[in-house]
């Protein structure tokens, strides 16, 4: 980017606007130290994840699967729609069947959620694959 003519190398800057700064921060110390700089909740695997993931971080993922058994034990009917889409997103297969299989144990009160009908929307394909596996 630097060395070809890009607004990188025109400004001087690398601009990434979709991971926040604090998640970024913890990409970095995990470049540089091989670990990161608090301790991983949910709160930051989520989308750690998801960055490692983008930036092939093979070694950081791994870390932030050890949060996917977090995930795994905190999925709700109240969170399912949230944990369904970014398992999708991010490819975590065994986040997404869990999520599918609590959507079809909670159908009804999944799909009339506010949460499902923006899913609708959004990602008509998920909406599909979850009402499908209500009915094996």
């Amino acid at each position: 980017m630097f060395n070809h003519d890009m607004q990188e190398s025109k400004t001087g800057q690398v601009v990434i606007t979709d991971i926040k700064r604090d998640v970024f921060y913890q990409l970095l110390h995990y470049l540089y130290s091989g670990r990161t700089s608090t301790l991983m909740t949910q709160d930051i695997a989520n989308p750690l994840y998801a960055a490692a993931h983008k930036y092939s971080l093979e070694d950081l993922q791994k870390e932030c699967e050890e949060c996917v058994r977090m995930l795994l034990s905190d999925i709700q009917v109240s969170n399912v729609v949230g944990m369904l889409i970014w398992s999708h997103v991010h490819s975590v297969e065994e986040v997404k069947n869990a999520a599918l299989d609590v959507v079809a144990k909670n159908g009804k009160t999944v799909c009339l959620s506010i949460d499902y009908k923006k899913m609708m929307r959004t990602h008509p394909d998920l909406c599909l694959e979850a009402t499908r596996h209500m009915w094996p």
